[in-house]
């Protein structure tokens, strides 16, 4: 979720956007493919390595995904034809735990009704505050208190929350003390 002011405020876009001109790839590079025995990409569309494109890549033995995920990769077709699939690890953890703690602060604070109310051409304060509330005090956790949930913890305990993790592997007793 991104929120950013520009001078039209009825379109919400400035006169001139970067989306307007962002390139279209008409063909992905299928004549690397064929010959390649590694493929580094990335979980964006058009990039998805589809059982197709595995099909034309008889020599592919792995197919390293630069980010966290590999849902845009046909994990059956990389199965059948024996190709290994292995993340980045760390690539992007600390985004996706400032996503976490931003999805908490938008859930609690009420943005999503009270940007609605802007939307729909009004702002009354009342009908956009009526759920909107503080964390400071609130109960919050996590479920696995690994790589993400320690920074989406670390994150958090500014606010003065009372926080919560659950994981196979419970953190230090120094990593508890230190988040409070």
């Amino acid at each position: 979720m991104l929120l950013v002011l520009y001078p039209d405020s009825v379109t919400g876009y400035p006169p001139q956007c970067a989306r307007d001109s962002i390139p279209v790839l008409d063909n992905y590079p299928e004549r690397e493919l064929t010959s390649a025995d590694i493929v580094i990409s990335q979980p964006f569309w058009p990039a998805y390595l589809t059982a197709e494109r595995i099909a034309k890549a008889p020599k592919l033995k792995l197919a390293i995904t630069a980010g966290i995920g590999s849902d845009h990769v046909d994990l059956d077709a990389t199965i059948s034809h024996g190709i290994t699939v292995v993340e980045e690890t760390y690539s992007n953890s600390i985004s996706v735990a400032e996503h976490a703690v931003m999805q908490v602060l938008a859930l609690v604070r009420n943005y999503l009704p009270s940007h609605q109310w802007v939307v729909n051409g009004g702002w009354n304060i009342a009908d956009s505050v009526e759920r909107a509330y503080d964390i400071e005090g609130m109960n919050v956790g996590v479920i696995a208190a690994s790589r993400i949930g320690r920074a989406v913890l670390r994150r958090l305990a500014p606010f003065d929350v009372h926080l919560h993790d659950t994981d196979k592997n419970r953190l230090s007793p120094k990593s508890r003390a230190n988040l409070g």
